[in-house]
């Protein structure tokens, strides 16, 4: 998603701090879809 936006916008990202969910929120090896809390703190340039 991020690639996306900085081809469409035309602007490189830059990824400062990627986060998830907190460890009472396990994710299971036989399901990855349960990995679907994420948060990038991102700076975007010109």
């Amino acid at each position: 998603m991020l690639v996306g936006v900085s081809q469409k916008t035309k602007r490189d990202i830059q990824i400062l701090e990627q986060c998830g969910a907190a460890a009472d929120h396990p994710v299971s090896a036989a399901c990855l879809e349960t990995e679907y809390l994420k948060c990038f703190i991102c700076r975007a340039a010109n």
